[in-house]
């Protein structure tokens, strides 16, 4: 019955974290009803599972406990959005410890489920880092331009930064796609008009103040039409891949020490 247990919990996350995913990707929200049905159907399920295995009740609560701190912390720092700190908090309280259904017990050194599952969504999420870095390289010598035309000024980490997490886009395009956001600004002083990077953009609100106040800029051809801009990760697409990485392959950053010691 346990394994019966399993198997639905594992459709169910699934069945909801796809279809967030989905309306994250096409409006970039996700309905709270979403969660509203997620989180009493997922409690049943654990419910259900620690009447058969009681022995689970400590272990069950602490995983929950640690995935939820681990999931508003990400979400106050500005690192997750809201709909990625309900996914993890819905998964941890449908599956907190791993499914009996799964073959990689192996590759889990903590019993912590929904922690491995967010380990392994931002292991993914760095493939869109190597994405965006391979676009400015291919953008730098098809054009035989500098990347860091009129940022001189700005210091190298912020620029080393910019380099995995935004690339040239039009103004246009980035007014036209919602899931771009400026990565600069202009800051006028006594010594002139200067751009400069602004790496942490939190809310919609911000995305059209900034557009707002770089427009007549660009209309006046003080800065060129290329902006900076950064594609807003749809992280709940990560973390749904992260989910059925956790069941298939296990904890990955685990697996990948595990491999690099044995090599050594």
């Amino acid at each position: 019955m346990g394994y019966v247990i399993d198997l639905v919990s594992i459709l169910v996350v699934l069945a909801f974290l796809a279809y967030g995913s989905w309306s994250d990707i096409k409006t970039r929200e996700v309905s709270n009803t979403v969660w509203l049905l997620f989180t009493p159907i997922g409690a049943a399920l654990t419910i259900s599972r620690l009447y058969l295995s009681p022995e689970l009740l400590w272990i069950s609560l602490g995983s929950i406990v640690v995935a939820a701190s681990l999931a508003f912390l990400l979400f106050y720092t500005g690192i997750f959005g809201g709909a990625d700190a309900k996914g993890l908090i819905c998964i941890s309280i449908s599956i907190p410890t791993l499914p009996e259904n799964t073959l990689v017990s192996a590759n889990f050194f903590h019993p912590f489920f929904p922690v491995a599952v967010l380990s392994n969504s931002f292991l993914l999420a760095l493939s869109m880092a190597l994405y965006i870095l391979g676009r400015n390289v291919f953008w730098k010598y098809s054009t035989r331009r500098s990347l860091f035309i009129g940022f001189e000024k700005e210091p190298s980490w912020k620029k080393i930064f910019v380099l995995v997490s935004g690339y040239k886009a039009d103004f246009k395009e980035v007014e036209e796609k919602i899931y771009l956001y400026p990565l600069e600004e202009v800051v006028e002083s006594e010594d002139g008009i200067e751009r400069r990077f602004n790496l942490f953009v939190e809310a919609e609100v911000e995305r059209q103040d900034l557009l707002g106040k770089l427009r007549p800029y660009v209309e006046k051809a003080v800065i060129p039409r290329e902006i900076w801009a950064t594609p807003g990760l749809p992280m709940l697409v990560f973390v749904t891949i992260g989910f059925v990485s956790a069941l298939v392959l296990g904890d990955l950053i685990f697996s990948i020490i595990s491999a690099f010691i044995s090599v050594l």
